[in-house]
């Protein structure tokens, strides 16, 4: 059985996820919260049991996706020719990032649930090192 933590709020608890289907009801209220905070959209970080972490921004129909681990930190790479950037507040902290990292938000949730099964860098996503 898999289980990781995903933490949204500086102060609060990670929560525990061991089934995919309550990561994604978790995903989807979470998402549906940041929409209606169109000022502040926020991300959201699952943590993997050996201490790696996938990020993504919840409330755009876009997004950016990050990987951090003891081999290296990675973010997605979505349209190169993008210009301009993308906000989202992490716990609470204001975070830019470049247009061209920015993914469809359906690339990101296959990004999470093959996380969750795989505790590795999801596949589905497109990385450059950082």
């Amino acid at each position: 059985m898999n289980r990781v933590k995903v933490a949204w709020q500086e102060g609060q608890e990670p929560v525990i996820v061991d089934e995919i289907k309550t990561l994604d009801l978790l995903l989807d209220r979470l998402d549906s919260e940041a929409s209606h905070q169109v000022d502040r959209p926020f991300m959201v970080e699952i943590m993997g049991q050996d201490g790696s972490v996938l990020a993504m921004g919840l409330g755009r129909g876009m997004t950016v996706v990050s990987f951090i681990s003891a081999v290296g930190n990675y973010g997605s790479v979505g349209d190169r020719g993008k210009a301009g950037t993308v906000s989202f507040f992490l716990y609470g902290h204001h975070s830019e990032f470049p247009m061209r990292s920015a993914v469809p938000s359906a690339t990101a949730r296959n990004a999470a649930r093959e996380f969750f099964i795989t505790g590795q860098r999801p596949g589905s996503v497109q990385w450059e090192e950082v």
